[in-house]
């Protein structure tokens, strides 16, 4: 009983402690956290918002609030930033910043679209996709004249011949056309004698190994019928060159304002995998931009140590990490959390509070992304979301509108470029004007929707404006048929009866159910008490197999009396089974055979005569 109580207590005590440590934990990474922007406002003030660089007063004030009026004082009467002259980075981070605080920007909006260009490094394909051979026009302009030429398109979908023109050449593998750059710009009407889609594709034109982009959303008609393709592309130029990383940051401050993107982005995804701009993290902004899975992966494999980011050796890891983290404010993934225990190491935030040997920059930086916090003015501001504390979620624009959300202007987040999204509820199939299709069924002449309410099992999907039919298997047979019957497996009823049980293993073809006869389960309990005595008799066996033994071998010889002087004698005790040589077997004492009747002679004379009498 003292024992039960000791280890009671024991495990107690190590229940509070573990518990202990957990809060003391949590309560020292917040006062390391609190320490962090104790100091970056102390360092702001000590150096003063004036004597701040550009940048600095633009993460100073998205982290702090700090130097609001000192950045606004370095906006020019055209609307863009910098105290050395017009600069398009710096006017679109300071866009980017003062929006967050519901700043008006409109002017640095305007000055920033007049510094956009056309990019000179990419090539664009027009592709035009049938599915027997046909032949197709191509109307566009030239000069504001009209012009036509005629494509001719082979069943294996190359191009079999293609009227000489100005604007268009047949590409190298013949499966496209290839727009001439000083086409861009100008409207193809296209129009095919078979049912078509058209899209445009882009590459890089200094990599003809380069990897191949199709523009979203292809335009399809019917024969006779007409579609229109037109390149748009654009950067942000900084002495009439695009500059990379000005577009990068130009893209997210007009995203952030709800600004339409769409004729910069092939730009920005083509020059991404250009591996001189791997130093400006551009997976970080397309990820953001876009959400595309495909640039979260990459940007998350290129932490190192599970640590933190440095693309190249002379960036600054603490501002790579930021720059990395920014898309995942309010996410909490692993290597969100890696990073997290990294900064708080000892050795990593220096006793004061900050990173980085107190570098602005990157510690406001550092905590915007990290640990963000509504900006009151204070020394410690204190954390607030008043989008997320009204019930829902600080999301993209992009994010928010392809997950079927809306945007709630009515509420704040706290980061430049994210918005108050509302999930609208989703509707049923049939509000919707569909059915709903089981596991075992296609949707036919119609669109397959995921997002309807009333989806109850795996695999249903709700087909909407078509039909429901049953998927053929590979033998023809249909899979919705009356596998139940025809397998022996069951009987097809519309609700089982007395003794049977409903199956979901087999499918009728109609809309009964599967009746099985419900096993006995007597027998098959008896028969598991069996095997498990066994189980336990041969386990038994095992462990006292020497006794066995024993005792087999005194069954089979049975028991012997002898009699001495004293009486009758007990058997012999129990021998000790130890490791020893053989024993010299002991001669047995001589049996005293009993001693039969003699015979009288007289007979014996008769036996032998009569064996005599045999012999003759």
């Amino acid at each position: 009983m003292k024992k039960k109580w000791l280890f009671t207590i024991l495990f107690v005590c190590l229940f509070l402690l573990t518990n202990l440590s957990f809060i003391s934990s949590v309560e020292f990474n917040s006062t390391q956290i609190d320490n962090a922007y104790t100091c970056l406002n102390s360092e702001i003030i000590e150096k003063g918002c004036q004597d701040l660089s550009m940048q600095e007063k633009v993460f100073s004030f998205l982290a702090t609030g700090k130097c609001k009026l000192e950045l606004l004082d370095e906006k020019a009467n055209s609307g863009c930033f910098s105290n050395s002259g017009c600069n398009v980075q710096n006017t679109a981070m300071a866009m980017w910043a003062l929006n967050e605080k519901s700043v008006s920007v409109e002017d640095s909006k305007n000055w920033l679209i007049t510094q956009k260009g056309a990019p000179t490094n990419m090539e664009w394909l027009l592709q035009i996709d049938t599915a027997d051979a046909s032949t197709c026009s191509i109307i566009y302009e030239i000069n504001s004249n009209p012009v036509t030429t005629n494509v001719d398109f082979n069943e294996d979908k190359t191009i079999g011949n293609l009227q000489t023109n100005n604007c268009l050449r047949v590409s190298q593998g013949g499966y496209w056309l290839d727009i001439d750059s000083n086409c861009y710009g100008s409207d193809f009407e296209i129009s095919c004698d078979q049912d078509f889609t058209s899209s445009l594709i882009f590459k890089n034109s200094g990599d003809s190994a380069g990897t191949l982009h199709v523009l979203s959303g292809a335009n399809g008609a019917s024969a006779d019928g007409k579609t229109i393709e037109s390149v748009n592309s654009d950067c942000f130029e900084v002495s009439g060159v695009c500059n990379y990383e000005a577009s990068l940051w130009s893209v997210l401050a007009l995203e952030s304002i709800g600004e339409d993107i769409s004729s910069y982005m092939p730009y920005l995804i083509v020059m991404a995998e250009d591996e001189t701009n791997d130093r400006f993290l551009p997976e970080a902004f397309l990820y953001f931009i876009t959400q595309n899975n495909e640039y979260q992966y990459s940007l998350l494999n290129k932490q190192i140590f599970n640590k933190y980011w440095q693309e190249i050796s002379t960036n600054n890891k603490f501002y790579d990490t930021a720059l990395a983290l920014y898309p995942f404010r309010y996410d909490d993934i692993v290597e969100k959390q890696n990073t997290i225990n990294w900064l708080l190491e000892e050795g990593v935030q220096d006793e004061d509070g900050c990173w980085d040997n107190k570098n602005i920059k990157s510690n406001a930086f550092l905590l915007y992304s990290v640990w963000p916090r509504a900006t009151t003015g204070s020394v410690d501001p204190e954390p607030v979301s008043t989008c997320e504390t009204a019930g829902y979620s600080c999301e993209g624009r992009e994010s928010c509108w392809n997950g079927g959300g809306r945007i709630i202007d009515s509420y704040t987040c706290s980061g430049a470029g994210y918005f108050c999204c509302e999930v609208g509820l989703s509707e049923s199939c049939s509000e919707k004007q569909g059915e709903i299709c089981d596991s075992n069924q296609r949707c036919v002449n119609g669109v397959e929707d995921a997002t309807a309410n009333d989806l109850l099992y795996s695999g249903e999907v709700c087909c909407v404006w078509g039909s429901c039919e049953d998927i053929d298997d590979d033998n023809g047979e249909n899979t919705g048929a009356n596998t139940c019957e025809s397998s022996n497996s069951g009987v097809c009823r519309y609700s089982c009866e007395t003794g049977e049980e409903e199956t979901a293993y087999y499918s009728c073809s109609s809309s009964q159910v599967c009746c099985q006869e419900i096993s006995d389960p007597k027998g098959t309990n008896i028969w598991v008490w069996i095997l498990i005595i066994l189980i336990i008799l041969i386990v038994l066996g095992i462990i006292y197999k020497d006794k066995l033994r024993e005792l087999m071998f005194r069954m089979k010889s049975g028991k012997k009396d002898s009699t001495g002087p004293n009486g009758p004698r007990r058997g012999p005790p129990r021998m000790v089974h130890q490791l020893r040589g053989p024993l010299p077997r002991r001669p047995m004492p001589p049996r005293q055979i009993p001693s039969s009747a003699k015979r009288g002679k007289g007979e014996l004379d008769d036996v032998l005569g009569k064996l005599r009498e045999m012999g003759k």
